[in-house]
């Protein structure tokens, strides 16, 4: 399982998917698989920099049938998803903790009464869903607004880096030993370079229970050496040990791009 025990208010290691569009609207769309997930109703936020209007889903009942877990740490439960933690606004373009965002109401959900729907403010029904920023738009607001606190920035550089990563995601696997066609390009440069020496920068290196994501960022880095020694160290850890001893003949092989 990869993923690490929380590090402040803003919850673990375990970073979720980004949603990709309005849940309850698009449920139907799940009505035909085997697992399930229920969605609820859709919640409406302000931007807490200039209060314009967006939507999240929410769900009332899900699981983690399907989960893809990411050597970044990155989790993706297409049956508990959850909205980004961090999220850019439509209108000014700052970003902003989710979680900082006040709450406006919530729309009609799935199975409340079709009457319900003409009595919802029009301005909720027209709020875009949420959306993650891209990766430059994190590097752009880590230069400007680099927070104060620790955690933070742990967590922000750590989703710059997830974010980056997903231009690199495939379907190949920590099982699978031959290099992807992108690896060259994989290994970070400029800002990604920077962001991945500053996060490495936040972490202690005697914490063993970073141990792991110490190794994938060297390995991300190109540094192949540093990143197998690193994850040849992680497998005394129970949990972890399958991953990086894989992790760790991909490093031998100057493998860099993200895995699943």
């Amino acid at each position: 399982r990869l993923s690490l025990p929380g590090r402040g208010r803003r919850g673990g290691l375990t970073i979720g998917s980004p949603i990709t569009g309005s849940w309850s609207r698009n449920c139907a769309a799940y009505s035909n698989v085997e697992i399930v997930m229920t969605p609820g109703p859709d919640q409406v936020i302000a931007c807490p920099n200039c209060g314009a209007l967006e939507q999240h889903g929410t769900i009332v009942a899900g699981n983690t049938g399907r989960r893809v877990s990411w050597s970044d740490l990155k989790v993706v439960s297409p049956f508990l998803r959850q909205p980004p933690k961090f999220v850019i606004c439509h209108a000014c373009h700052s970003c902003y903790w989710l979680a900082d965002a006040p709450g406006v109401g919530l729309m009609p959900g799935p199975f409340n009464d079709p009457a319900d729907w003409p009595r919802v403010n029009p301005a909720w029904r027209m709020a875009p869903v949420v959306a993650e920023p891209e990766e430059a738009q994190y590097y752009a607001f880590l230069s400007a607004d680099l927070p104060d606190d620790r955690d933070q920035q742990f967590h922000l550089r750590l989703l710059a880096f997830q974010r980056r990563n997903d231009s690199f995601r495939s379907d190949l696997t920590i099982d699978d030993p031959k290099p992807d066609p992108v690896t060259g390009e994989a290994i970070l440069s400029g800002d990604a370079h920077a962001n991945v020496g500053s996060l490495l920068g936040l972490m202690d290196p005697n914490d063993s229970q970073l141990l792991f994501l110490s190794a994938e960022l060297h390995r991300a880095l190109g540094e192949f050496d540093i990143a197998r020694d690193l994850f040849q160290r992680t497998t005394a850890l129970p949990d972890l040990k399958v991953w990086a001893s894989k992790l760790a003949t991909l490093s031998e092989k100057q493998i860099a791009t993200v895995r699943n």
